[in-house]
């Protein structure tokens, strides 16, 4: 889903820069967040890893969300034809 944002509201001289916070980004959660996750897991267990892995990734993805995401333009697309029209050849 992020590189589908990215290819559509970023232009294409930035979409490279873009991709790459989108991999470092990752990239640093694994290793931030593996040790993170061991640490939780050896004071308070499997469910407080479980806890600290899951309520932030729901926050942080809510707040993007809310802040991030544009407005749908609402109503339905006319013009693109029926459904099976989209399967025929030629």
């Amino acid at each position: 889903m992020a590189m589908t944002l990215i290819a559509e509201y970023f232009p294409l001289e930035g979409r490279a820069r873009a991709v790459s916070w989108i991999i470092a980004g990752g990239s640093l959660a694994y290793v931030v967040g593996s040790q993170a996750i061991v640490f939780l897991a050896r004071m308070g267990g499997w469910r407080a890893a479980y806890l600290g892995f899951v309520t932030p990734v729901i926050l942080m993805s809510f707040v993007l969300a809310w802040i991030g995401l544009p407005k749908a333009s609402g109503g339905t697309r006319e013009g693109y034809g029926s459904f099976m029209e989209g399967f025929k050849a030629g």
